[in-house]
């Protein structure tokens, strides 16, 4: 029968060797003595002692830390090379543990820090074009186009509302967006700016869907190298799942961007995103849409309403009247006929292109006169302000002050374009 082992320091490190034979043959011991009786006592003591520590002794795991990471990797025993640490690479930096979506496990996740969701307005709250299209190759959401493989029939992109309360998609989200179509392939898609964003490395794009019928869909990535840049590059998606029900459901897709050495990025590069129902007749809903670096989808990013906003006016911006006379810019009048205005607007990407409600919608007051427009431009346009031009058929007077005015409409607009 095997000897009771003689008492042995296992209190530092240095005595490892001398802990693991002293815990091997107490093991053998009690199994002598007691049988499986015995072993199970070893085992139950030992677990108890080291409830909190999930480790391994022996190779046979103990108490179970609960910790699972993405990739097989698992929380083990910190000894020779198998513990926590040897389970990550350099890959990992930056990374966090999060809960995973049935709460039973820890997951290695991205980093939680703000700013990890790299699509703007992914949460469909802001429309500054308005709440109804039925145009493609258009934006509708700030920074979301409908692309399209053939020109369809009929089409209508519309935001929604979510019923307060609901919980089928969680954070109360207020609004999603609808794609409701007859015929072809439509889908939207979102331009995320520069592609280096996460080039060379691994990403997931996590988001919720349902559709009128059940149907099915697919996601594409590519690196867009912009005006002189080399070829388009495709990535590599693995989605979650390809069906689409009538319900609410998350789905996920693992996208392996390709590395971009040795190409020439041009410009206005872009990572593209698609996300595409299939062709035919569908009705296709989206909400809460999140590209973030990582194997892991977490939970989506709820930025303040006013930096979402900002975010969306690096690249787009419309002035609306919505008083029936409201000032767009102050300048004064150069001749009889024609006023110049100074209007100053958030910092675009780059210098913007303008565009204009119908020119009768805009009027030039002048003191004591206020003549409507028949013609209404801009020059020197730069990132933050511009020079508007506004025509008129006669009535004003060189050197007077002007100010820029909606004509007694609440919807005139100008639209502050530096979109991808």
């Amino acid at each position: 029968m095997t000897a009771l082992p003689p008492e042995t320091d296992i209190t530092n490190a240095a005595s490892e060797a001398a802990a693991k034979t002293f815990f091997t043959n107490l093991r053998a011991y009690l199994s002598g003595v007691l049988g499986a009786a015995g072993d199970k006592i070893y085992q139950d003591q030992i677990a108890e002692a080291t409830a909190d520590a999930g480790v391994t002794v022996d190779g046979t795991l103990l108490k179970d830390g609960g910790i699972v990471l993405a990739a097989g990797k698992t929380v083990a025993p910190g000894d020779g090379g198998t513990g926590l640490e040897a389970a990550l690479t350099t890959a990992d930096y930056g990374k966090s543990l999060q809960v995973n979506a049935a709460g039973t496990a820890l997951e290695l996740a991205g980093p939680l820090q703000g700013f990890r969701n790299k699509i703007i307005n992914g949460r469909f709250d802001v429309w500054q074009r308005g709440t109804n299209f039925t145009a493609t190759n258009i934006y509708t959401a700030d920074r979301w186009d409908i692309g399209t493989s053939a020109a369809p029939t009929a089409i209508t992109v519309s935001r929604q509302s979510f019923s307060a309360g609901q919980t089928d998609v969680p954070g109360e989200p207020t609004y999603f967006l609808r794609l409701d179509k007859a015929d072809n392939a439509a889908w939207p898609r979102h331009k995320i700016e520069d592609v280096r964003t996460l080039a060379g490395q691994t990403a997931t794009l996590s988001f919720y869907a349902k559709a009128g019928a059940v149907t099915t869909h697919d996601v594409t990535v590519n690196q867009i190298f912009g005006s002189g840049g080399s070829a388009t590059v495709a990535a590599t998606v693995t989605l979650s799942s390809a069906n689409v029900g009538t319900g609410w459901a998350k789905y996920t897709a693992t996208i392996e961007l390709p590395s971009i050495s040795g190409k020439t990025i041009g410009t206005n590069s872009y990572v593209e995103i698609n996300i595409i129902p299939a062709g035919g007749a569908v009705i296709y809903d989206l909400a809460q849409v999140q590209f973030e670096y990582g194997l892991v989808a977490s939970p989506f990013e709820q930025r303040p309403p006013g930096v979402e906003l900002g975010l969306c006016k690096w690249y787009f911006e419309r002035r609306t009247a919505t008083v029936a006379y409201r000032t767009f810019a102050c300048g004064h009048v150069n001749s009889g006929t024609q006023a110049r205005g100074i209007i100053d607007f958030a910092t675009k990407r780059t210098s913007p292109t303008l565009a204009f409600d119908t020119a009768s919608n805009f009027r030039v007051y002048a003191g004591v006169s206020a003549p409507a427009m028949t013609a209404i431009g801009s020059e020197d346009v730069g990132r933050e302000s511009c020079t508007i031009l506004a025509t008129v058929a006669s009535g004003l007077t060189a050197g007077n002050g002007a100010h820029i005015q909606a004509n007694n409409s609440t919807t005139a607009y100008i639209d502050i374009d530096a979109e991808i």
